[in-house]
């Protein structure tokens, strides 16, 4: 673990220094596709048990040659499908190694399928709000046992079977150079298990073409598992050495940190998430590596739109920002005068997956041209995000 962390920071300096050009970003929880768009998102996951905590959250040491081990597979495809709402389909492979008193056990297959939707609303300024709600199925069910009928040592089941279903708050906000990204909702997980809150805060720093994100989570109990008072009593799984499934009352907080990088229409990303506090589940690291390919469709821009001042200001031109000075108050555009842009034309910066809002990130004046970039500098904001690499520049 340390010489990956090593590695990581590493590797998370040598990519933020490189120069770059636009490319697909990071997207938090409430920046959905546009309508139309696509996404494919493949994902690597593996997690490592190294204690397991009780119902009361004290810890349980494991015996010297006892382990256990997940790996996901997880493909999702996601489309937008209007303006201001994304739907999802979801599907997770799984791979599960248990090692318990000599015994070893393993299972591999089809862990769930699901579907997500999510809609955004209130997008002011700085602010944006959406709600998502799920639904997973597992496609298959687990054998109940009792204390006087044990499960085999030998076997071990995939996950909690049935049907999970969880609906939730999401809110981004912006400031000059981060994102803070938060989560909070209610979630019924399949079998008998307990319902839930969950919760996320992230924080994400842009660069060009990579993005640091580091954040905690959790999931807190509504503690109605109706066997809350009588565990010993709850049946039995063939859940190898774990309490990872069919658990009571589970809960969990945890820390993770990760680095994004895009490449034109793919970002690659890798996290690593650690457990530190429990009740009724298992602690452990999880490192996950995540590709996710997009096919963006800009819907067609108006030729016109209001200023800030209220008057209708007509566009001639449109083009992205390329690359930005070191004070981001001047900036290179990838149009000139093959656009028929000239000196002292004006333009407005917008973030464009908020360009329906109508509101500019700021406005320029072009101070340099050729045939086909412009240099142009800022001479008004109007909101406290960032200008970068990739946003959209229109002339007048």
């Amino acid at each position: 673990m340390k010489k990956f962390l090593l590695f990581f920071v590493c590797g998370s300096l040598a990519l933020i220094t490189t120069d770059s050009y636009a490319a697909l970003r990071y997207r938090s929880g409430t920046e959905l596709l546009t309508e139309n768009s696509e996404a494919v998102d493949f994902q690597f996951q593996n997690f490592k048990k190294n204690l397991s905590y009780d119902e009361e959250g004290a810890e349980l040491a494991l015996g010297p040659e006892d382990s256990f081990t997940t790996t996901d597979l997880s493909l999702k495809y996601s489309r937008g499908l209007f303006l201001n709402f994304e739907t999802s389909a979801f599907l997770k492979y799984r791979s599960v190694k248990s090692e318990l008193n000599n015994y070893s056990a393993t299972n591999s297959g089809l862990e769930s399928i699901g579907l997500e939707a999510k809609y955004l609303f209130l997008n002011r300024k700085s602010f944006r709000n959406a709600f998502a709600i799920h639904v997973k199925k597992t496609p298959y069910t687990n054998t109940l046992y009792t204390l006087s009928d044990m499960p085999p040592l030998d076997k071990i089941s995939l996950g909690d079977d049935g049907l999970e279903y969880g609906v939730d708050y999401l809110a981004t906000y912006y400031d000059q150079y981060l994102k803070y990204d938060f989560k909070i909702g209610y979630n019924k997980p399949s079998a008998s298990l307990s319902s839930e809150i969950i919760y996320n805060a992230e924080l994400v720093h842009h660069f060009s073409r990579a993005s640091i994100l580091a954040g905690i989570g959790g999931i807190t109990s509504l503690k109605n598992d109706q066997y809350t008072e009588t565990p010993v009593l709850k049946p039995i799984i063939s859940s190898g050495n774990d309490r990872l499934f069919n658990s009571i009352n589970r809960e969990k907080k945890y820390l993770y940190a990760g680095l994004n990088y895009g490449f034109d229409n793919i970002i690659a990303g890798v996290k690593v998430e650690s457990i530190f506090s429990g009740k009724s589940t298992d602690k452990g690291n999880t490192i996950s590596f995540n590709i996710r390919l997009e096919n963006n469709v800009i819907a067609p821009l108006p030729k016109s739109t209001f200023s800030r001042s209220g008057a209708i200001q007509d566009y001639f031109a449109d083009g992205f920002i390329e690359k930005l000075s070191t004070s981001k108050n001047m900036f290179k555009m990838n149009i000139g005068l093959n656009k028929n842009v000239k000196l002292n034309d004006n333009v407005d910066i917008y973030n464009v997956d908020d360009y329906t809002s109508g509101q500019p990130i700021c406005t320029g004046v072009v101070a340099s041209i050729g045939q086909d970039w412009s240099i142009v500098k800022v001479i008004k904001r109007y909101k406290k995000l960032p200008i970068e690499v990739g946003h959209l520049v229109r002339v007048y």
